[in-house]
């Protein structure tokens, strides 16, 4: 069973209103929420599937969320630094998009050093920095 989110938002204005949560079940999406009763003025947006990782406060981390990881200097191998900058290798610390749910083949990329600091709906402006 694959879990998925999906973005709602107001039709007229495109902002955001909140998440609906589904799963994948026999190949049929299951939402958490009655459609009946879903207002006409809110737009369902396309499926973020969980990546089935968590973040260092046990929060499951989805496609389109925004996270933080921070380094400890002493375990992290050579390797990983190819794709920093100068900056980011210096204070450990960097910024990204979880746009994939093939982000869960980094295995040096582990719960107690990723935290979800918000997500490209409800934040945009974290990525502005």
């Amino acid at each position: 069973m694959k879990k998925f989110r999906v973005p709602v938002t107001h039709y007229e204005t495109g902002e955001f209103n909140r998440f609906l949560y589904e799963t994948l079940e026999n190949g049929i999406f299951m939402f958490n929420e009655c459609m009946r009763d879903f207002p006409r003025e809110l737009v369902i947006g396309k499926e973020e599937q969980f990546i089935e990782r968590y973040d260092k406060k046990g929060k499951e981390i989805y496609e389109n969320d925004i996270c933080k990881i921070r380094f400890d200097i002493d375990k992290v191998e050579d390797y990983i630094f190819a794709s920093l900058t100068e900056k980011e290798i210096r204070t450990c610390e960097r910024v990204f998009v979880v746009e994939s749910p093939l982000f869960n083949n980094q295995p040096e990329l582990n719960a107690d050093i990723i935290e979800i600091i918000g997500n490209i709906h409800e934040n945009p402006e974290l990525l502005n920095d």
